[in-house]
């Protein structure tokens, strides 16, 4: 069976929960790919503060839990969201105004602005966008004064609301975990959902950026309905079944 590089990350994570270690020989067997390929993606994981190094293999990292779901996210459809983040571009025109949450799918469509756009003013409570952002010459970043949640990287609280009140995007992207047709827009982010809802209130159109997975799930807290987006923007690896039954109900989805 051949084994995608996400599919491989996600798959030595797994084992490490069941076991100490993981060796490198075993896991070049087990994916039938070079020692070098494993070593490679060892060295990401181990970046990511996703498990630690070892001579021949990996042991488990010992990040924080929180932490731990936040990195596990990022390495999670990660592909997926680097391909919206591509489309999410077709949306967006030089100079204009970008609101965007906290997500690692806001991320990946960071580094596809990065490279599509030389002029943008970008709004975000997202730590990993504003480093990815920031050394990007002719683009100005708007930072939220706040609390900085540390686990989740993003900037939260009051000061962080009444910041982002202030501010108006031309286009917002925002995040959820959950989109169903009987729930609608769901998310679990208590805290980071507030900050969601101020960039929809300050935006002239808003998209929610999606991979396929979170297609069909209900998260904890509704955080608004499909109608009140202009589009959802998804990877190409949504089912046509799934895509029929929500354009059936006049919901928008934009994919590659």
């Amino acid at each position: 069976m051949a084994f995608l590089t996400e599919q491989r990350y996600q798959t030595i994570l797994d084992l490490l929960r069941q076991e100490d270690v993981v060796k490198v020989n075993d896991l070049s067997a087990r994916f039938d790919v070079s020692i070098e390929t494993i070593r490679r993606d060892l060295k990401y994981l181990e970046d990511q503060h996703l498990l630690r190094r070892i001579h021949g293999g990996a042991v488990k990292a010992s990040p924080t839990a929180e932490t731990t779901q936040r990195e596990e996210r990022q390495v999670r459809f990660w592909q997926e969201k680097l391909e919206l983040g591509e489309t999410a571009c077709r949306l967006v025109r030089e100079g204009q105004v970008i609101a965007m949450d906290a997500s690692t799918t806001n991320h990946a469509a960071a580094i596809a602005l990065k490279k599509h756009f030389q002029s943008l003013t970008v709004i975000t409570n997202y730590l990993p966008v504003i480093n990815e952002l920031s050394q990007k010459q002719g683009f100005t970043i708007l930072i939220p004064g706040g609390v900085c949640r540390y686990g989740e990287q993003s900037i939260i609280g009051p000061m962080a609301e009444e910041n982002m009140s202030a501010l108006h995007a031309d286009v917002g992207f925002i995040s959820m975990s959950g989109i169903s047709l009987d729930g609608g827009m769901t998310d679990f982010g208590i805290d980071e959902i507030t900050i969601k809802k101020k960039i929809m209130q300050n935006s002239s159109v808003n998209y929610v950026l999606a991979d396929s997975s979170k297609f069909d799930h209900t998260s904890l807290i509704r955080v608004c309905s499909l109608q009140e987006v202009k589009a959802i923007v998804t990877d190409s690896k949504l089912s046509p079944e799934t895509e029929a039954r929500f354009i059936k109900e006049k919901i928008a989805i934009l994919h590659k």
